[in-house]
């Protein structure tokens, strides 16, 4: 379930990397940098939809 607390610990860790994610991207880092930090934001996704049983995204959608 989406509210286990490593759940909701792994969301915390999500939104953290989103928002470096979003700093490069703002930035105007190297490709390479950016890439990179992607591809850590979607390993704690996959980890998140392992120990919740749904997408990242799709906890939001079932409580509306």
């Amino acid at each position: 379930m989406a509210d286990k607390p490593e759940a909701v610990s792994k969301a915390a860790e999500i939104t953290a990397q989103g928002e470096k994610v979003r700093e490069l991207k703002t930035a105007k880092a190297e490709k390479n940098d950016i890439d990179q930090a992607v591809k850590i934001l979607l390993s704690l996704k996959a980890e998140y939809k392992e120990i919740a049983g749904c997408d990242y995204g799709q906890r939001l959608k079932l409580h509306l």
